[in-house]
């Protein structure tokens, strides 16, 4: 009789730890598409810390604080990367709509927005379902996953973000210091 409700709560407990990438995994690139939907690697991964928003289209506002946060902070662009992956698996708007709007916020903000059209992504760092949410990756400068973050990122989880990676360009620059003049 109590068998059950134990067997459905382990059940419930496991599924949601089983998504996402284990923290300490060293991440190798998947192929996903640029803007054109033309085949790209990751830029930068295993070069400079990367900072990956991973979002489906009709979550893009989810992260807006942190990507406001980042960008008070200016990180050094020789040792920093933030990107973000338009998740098109889950979306019901056509791709070709959704690449025009990136194509759009990349002049606008000269930033870089790929595509994943078919969730290789998720399958390739064991992130799980990803529909209707934003993820946030931040990884190291040698390609190793140091934090993850599901969903809204409040001001507080911004700030927390944006210090992981102002500590991991510490980190960087000891090992690999910025060019001189």
């Amino acid at each position: 009789m109590f068998l059950l409700p134990r067997l459905i709560l382990l059940f419930l407990s496991t599924s949601f730890l089983a998504y996402g990438a284990d923290l300490g995994t060293l991440l190798a690139s998947p192929w996903l598409r640029d803007a054109e939907d033309k085949p790209v690697l990751l830029p930068d991964l295993g070069r400079k810390v990367l900072m990956l928003v991973y979002a489906d289209p009709e979550a893009g506002d989810q992260t807006d604080r942190l990507s406001e946060e980042v960008k008070r902070k200016n990180f050094p662009k020789d040792r920093f990367r933030g990107l973000g992956v338009a998740n098109l698996k889950d979306t019901w708007k056509p791709n070709s709509l959704i690449r025009l709007m990136i194509r759009r916020k990349i002049e606008q903000f000269h930033s870089i927005i790929l595509t994943d059209p078919d969730g290789t992504l998720p399958k390739s760092w064991n992130l799980g379902n990803c529909d209707d949410q934003a993820v946030v990756l931040v990884l190291d400068a040698g390609g190793v996953l140091r934090f993850q973050h599901r969903g809204t990122v409040s001001a507080e989880r911004a700030a927390e973000i944006t210090a992981i990676i102002a500590g991991l360009l510490i980190d960087a620059g000891k090992t690999n210091p910025a060019p001189g003049p």
